[in-house]
């Protein structure tokens, strides 16, 4: 993977990132800085310090939303339009109907709540 990277992206500046990063071999086998150009930057989301410490010149540490500040996140009531996920059936419907024939839409993902959540949440 390295000769394929560092070919093509070796003097390009290049903004990576990497999501759930849970051991340094990934991150080994994944990218090294010197596969990129200079003023690169590797964003790196993990849980585990060492990987971290390891490959980071700064940690920031990110609170955990408490469940009232993530269900804001997603909802985003006042935009039903430009939100990432949407979770009534009123505020898809107008979605769909207004975004005929584009490509704004990326995926439809339809979880249907089991018979015991409806009968007794």
């Amino acid at each position: 993977m390295e000769d394929i990277i560092g070919h093509r992206l070796r003097n390009k500046k290049a903004l990576i990132i990497v999501d759930d990063v849970d051991e340094v071999e990934q991150m080994e086998a994944l990218c090294d800085r010197t596969w990129f150009g200079p003023g690169s930057r590797i964003i790196i989301t993990s849980t585990d310090e060492d990987v971290l410490r390891r490959y980071a010149d700064k940690i920031y540490q990110v609170k955990l939303l408490t469940n009232d500040e993530a269900l804001q996140l997603f909802e985003c009531r006042e935009r039903p339009g430009e939100c990432s996920r949407l979770w009534l059936y009123k505020d898809i419907i107008p979605v769909l109907e207004n975004n005929k024939g584009t490509s704004a839409i990326e995926s439809i993902f339809l979880k249907l709540p089991k018979k015991e959540e409806v009968l007794a949440p």
